[in-house]
């Protein structure tokens, strides 16, 4: 995912399940990689983490709200991690949104959406 430097613009990445609505409860998000820095939560200041139940948005998780940053330095690269949060509401879809934010992550590698069994 990219966001050119200096313009005011978002870009999203959505993963539905076709099978049907997870529970509340579960823990969600993206795995997720900053090409050019070790991964932090202060480089995460732009990026939210949403889930959706038939296109409608249930919960937001952003740095500050919800958001949390995990498993740093258990990948081979220092600079993946796991952002997600833990659902309090049923959903269907996760979608992650990466904003330009004084210029600062203007990208970010997705490798992946998970959803924990419990």
């Amino acid at each position: 995912m990219s966001v050119a430097v200096g313009i005011a613009a978002t870009v999203s990445l959505r993963v539905s399940n076709s099978s049907g609505a997870f529970p509340a409860g579960r823990r969600t998000g993206f795995l997720v990689a900053d090409p050019s820095a070790l991964l932090n939560l202060s480089l995460l200041q732009n990026v939210t983490v949403d889930t959706l139940l038939g296109g409608n948005i249930q919960e937001s998780a952003t740095v500050g709200n919800l958001l949390e940053l995990q498993a740093l330095g258990l990948f081979n690269d220092p600079r993946e991690g796991f952002v997600g949060f833990h659902t309090t509401k049923p959903f269907d879809a996760v979608q992650l949104d990466l904003g330009q934010l004084a210029n600062i992550l203007g990208s970010l590698n997705v490798y992946g959406s998970c959803v924990s069994l419990q």
